[in-house]
């Protein structure tokens, strides 16, 4: 009987160390509670609940995360989306200003069918700023607001025009020059400029000391 009993003490001597060092070491045991999560490669880390770090959202913009309640993941990055500022609209109409003279040139009995619409002024030299003509003989000064051309609310912005061109009688007119009266009203004498019109597909103006090109 001593002898049986010796044996199994020295079984137990020997396998004991060994299932301890099985179950410490066993991959499906952990220490989070009972959870039996581990962390890998390809899942989020843990993370502090309610902690917020920051990150880089949809085009590029610097935003930030949440990690959730449960502390188990953060959440989207979260960033307002970057606006652009609208396009420069005076970048073409200055590429139109610097563009090459043609001879075309309006004849100055068609101009009232044809300068009313908006015009950019090329340089600060001219009588009159970007402008609207209208079919009605008014004009309108304009303002860029938001990307747009818009008229000017001051009651100072606006007036009439009136155009005369040199014509021999029952003869057409020579030349392309004619004349524009701006005027407040229509009843109070206004100052005469000199201009021209060019029949280009995006059209010219001069007008006084001033050059213009048509807004779109």
């Amino acid at each position: 009987m001593k002898r049986g009993l010796d044996a199994l003490a020295i079984a137990a001597t020997v396998w004991l160390p060994l299932v301890v060092a099985c179950v410490a070491t066993d991959p499906g045991s952990s220490n989070d509670g009972g959870l039996g999560a581990r962390a890998t490669g390809t899942e989020t880390p843990r993370c502090v609940a309610g902690r917020s770090i920051k990150c880089a959202g949809p085009a590029g913009c610097a935003g930030f995360q949440v990690c959730d309640d449960a502390g188990g993941r953060y959440g989207a990055c979260m960033c307002e989306p970057v606006v652009k500022p609208p396009p420069d609209p005076t970048l073409p109409l200055q590429v139109a200003c610097n563009a090459s003279n043609t001879l075309d040139y309006v004849a100055p009995e068609n101009v009232y069918q044809q300068i009313p619409g908006k015009w950019w002024l090329c340089d600060a030299t001219g009588e009159l700023a970007n402008v609207e003509f209208t079919p009605d003989g008014r004009y309108h000064l304009l303002t860029l607001m938001d990307g747009a051309f818009a008229r000017n609310p001051d009651a100072q912005a606006s007036g009439f025009y009136y155009l005369e061109w040199y014509q021999q009688q029952g003869q057409p007119s020579q030349g392309p020059e004619f004349t524009m009266t701006i005027a407040a009203s229509p009843f109070v004498p206004g100052s005469p400029l000199t201009g021209a019109l060019q029949a280009t597909p995006a059209g010219k103006l001069r007008l006084g000391t001033g050059k213009y090109v048509r807004i779109p």
